[in-house]
């Protein structure tokens, strides 16, 4: 597969780097922004560079930002209300560098958990391209890499999902799964939620999934095609937990 997800007309960066795109300006990765360009727009980078946090008292101009995690990476963004997002791999986040009056809404392609800062006053809304999720202060996992893979995990609080057409609605409970099916609505299970929030931690953990499943995010990790000789290997189903920070080689053994 490709990184395509990612990828913009106007970036200056390695395909294998996070970037940011402040406004209308050019892609940049992380190490090429100027720390001008981030104090502008009211965010700072931690030393190890592994997150990036917006001031809650930023008083400039509203601009909108995009977030560009390739394959092989993740990344912590603190958004300026103090809600805590992290990004899987191949993923990407347009977000305001503030929030104004009125909801609080991102767009999401790919994956990411969000930790949602409590503001009864305003809703966080993130807006996917095939669904849109609603929350006033909660935990819970987006994904949306495709159009048949898409899910919402409710951690903690509530949420109230839809999608794009706004013709199916459905309201999570803590520890349920909402997976949309096309022009079928979302189908909710009660699930063990580490199974799709241990990314964030640093883990792979699957449980009873199926192995092309567990393919598929291991391709997206590694950055590597998965062919299947036998293709009726695909349907095998597994528990399996490894760290992600190992070798592609260790986590196949």
């Amino acid at each position: 597969a490709s990184t395509s997800l990612i990828a913009d007309s106007t970036t200056t960066a390695d395909a294998d780097e996070i970037t940011l795109r402040i406004g209308d300006a050019t892609t940049l990765s992380l190490e090429q922004l100027a720390e001008g360009d981030l104090q502008r727009s009211g965010a700072t980078l931690d030393e190890g560079g592994e997150e990036m946090t917006y001031a809650g008292t930023h008083v400039g101009e509203v601009v909108h930002n995009t977030l560009s995690v390739p394959r092989r990476k993740d990344f912590k963004v603190v958004l300026a209300d103090g809600t805590e997002v992290w990004l899987n791999a191949e993923s990407r986040l347009t977000y305001p560098n503030r929030f104004t009056d009125g909801e609080r809404r991102v767009k999401l392609q790919g994956e990411a958990y969000f930790k949602v800062a409590v503001d009864r006053q305003h809703p966080f809304v993130v807006e996917t391209d095939y669904m849109q999720t609603e929350v006033l202060g909660t935990e819970f996992n987006v994904r949306t890499y495709t159009a048949d893979d898409c899910h919402v995990t409710l951690v903690k609080g509530g949420v109230r999902v839809s999608d794009a057409a706004r013709r199916h609605v459905a309201e999570l409970r803590p520890g349920q799964d909402a997976r949309l099916e096309p022009d079928a609505g979302f189908v909710l299970t009660q699930v063990d939620t580490e199974a799709y929030t241990a990314w964030k931690d640093g883990l792979f953990y699957f449980d009873q999934a199926t192995l092309a499943d567990i393919m598929r995010e291991l391709g997206r990790w590694y950055d590597a095609d998965v062919t299947f000789e036998a293709s009726a290997d695909k349907n095998f189903r597994m528990r399996f937990l490894a760290d992600r920070r190992g070798s592609l080689e260790q986590v196949l053994d």
